[in-house]
């Protein structure tokens, strides 16, 4: 599936119907093919960052903002996790203040790795 992020928005087709999501603040996005869903980071000035996952069809699944540790920052992918977002800590951790984290089914964070 190709994913298009750009102007606070992200579109993609599915099931040949094109899905088209306003984001105001969009920072980054990605396809999680393995959980089928799609996964965004965006910063709004009233709530902060948020990380949003949205299934094929466009439905939003959930929405997280950061937790009290640290600050979400992107979604990226890796290679023992699949898909993860990335947090900036407050308190770095063995001198590291970027930190990979699972998400899950319903937006559960859990650390898992160093971001490099």
């Amino acid at each position: 599936m190709k994913l298009i992020s750009a102007d606070n928005a992200l579109s993609w087709t599915h099931a040949g119907k094109g899905v088209e999501i306003a984001l105001p603040g969009l920072v980054s996005s990605i396809v999680d093919a393995v959980r089928q869903r799609v996964l965004a980071v965006a910063c709004d000035s009233q709530l902060g960052d948020q990380l949003y996952a949205f299934d094929y069809a466009g439905k939003e699944l959930f929405r997280v903002c950061s937790p009290s540790e640290g600050k979400i920052y992107y979604v990226t992918t890796s290679a023992t996790h699949g898909a993860v977002v990335v947090l900036r800590l407050k308190n770095e951790i063995g001198g590291w203040p970027d930190w990979n984290y699972a998400i899950g089914d319903n937006g559960e964070l859990s650390r898992v790795s160093p971001a490099h």
